[in-house]
């Protein structure tokens, strides 16, 4: 663990260790204070006391100076470690200034993790950013959950199992939020993991996050010119021949194309690929050709709307 930099976290980390020792003991005016004189509010306290005696064990923590001896505090607490199936992480964010310290937030989520507390708007606001997972198997079951901490309260700025994680793609101190568009999961009998997988990109105005896609030309050349290394890289290895896979980042490849303004590019090398895979097939394997036909005619309709 990295050496405590600041009084007033040592203070909170001292009130974590006294409430345990309260809990085991029964006392609760003995984990109110400690050593240092910092407090924490009954309501606090409680809240806590209650996570505890319920099993949820710290496994994360960040802090954020907020001028003077003010403090933000996040932290995740973990109750069922040992079993996935009834797992719980409870979020919790607190605010001290000078000697006292409250809850703000708190909200239970099947698992979470801490990613930063920044400003990531510039709006003069800080902000807890999260990574959150419902357990399942879908691109939605994982997504990034931000909580502003404004005059009026801590809230909530990004809708929950949309976003699956946000980043400056533009370098102007403004995050970006990115949403895989679930129209391509599970796309037409394709594996999950094979799916086609293409980023829309979201930026906030005025309060809303609002689709910018077309303005980050930059970003999906980039992920362009992965996928095309990803193919070629699988293909100089096992050959050019169809799978699921394969198919999953053709598709991808095309989507980008179109993004970046290349669809006439895209088709022809899409098409160029598939009259190698149909060339490869053995005229013994009618399943597999029925599959690929019944994926490239879905594709061209769905993609002529």
């Amino acid at each position: 663990m990295a050496p405590l930099r600041h009084s007033t976290e040592r203070a909170f980390l001292l009130l974590i260790l006294r409430l345990t020792i309260a809990i085991v003991l029964g006392s609760v005016t003995a984990a109110m204070t400690n050593p240092v004189g910092s407090s924490m509010t009954r309501e606090t306290f409680e809240g806590l006391s209650s996570l505890a005696q319920e099993g949820f064990r710290i496994t994360q923590r960040l802090t954020r100076a907020i001028g003077g001896e003010g403090m933000l505090l996040a932290q995740v607490m973990e109750e069922g470690l040992s079993d996935a199936s009834r797992h719980r992480a409870r979020v919790l964010l607190f605010e001290s200034q000078g000697k006292w310290m409250r809850l703000v937030r708190s909200e239970e989520f099947p698992w979470a993790q801490l990613v930063k507390i920044d400003d990531i708007d510039r709006d003069g606001n800080l902000e807890l950013v999260f990574q959150v997972s419902t357990g399942g198997n879908c691109w939605t079951c994982n997504y990034v959950q931000i909580w502003s901490v404004r005059r009026e309260g801590v809230v909530s700025v990004l809708s929950p199992e949309t976003f699956q994680t946000v980043e400056d793609l533009d370098g102007d101190g403004i995050v970006e939020a990115l949403a895989l568009d679930t129209r391509w999961e599970d796309y037409s009998g394709l594996c999950h993991a094979c799916s086609p997988k293409f980023e829309r990109v979201f930026r906030p105005v005025q309060g809303r996050w609002v689709e910018a896609s077309q303005s980050y030309t930059q970003h999906y050349q980039k992920s362009l010119d992965a996928l095309l290394e990803r193919l070629g890289r699988e293909e100089k290895e096992s050959g050019s021949s169809w799978d699921d896979y394969r198919m999953g980042t053709l598709i991808s490849i095309l989507l980008h194309r179109i993004q970046l303004g290349q669809a006439t590019e895209g088709w022809r090398e899409f098409d160029a690929r598939v009259e190698n895979w149909r060339g490869s097939m053995l005229s013994s394997a009618p399943e597999q050709r029925a599959h690929l036909d019944e994926v490239l005619n879905r594709l061209r309709i769905d993609l002529a709307r």
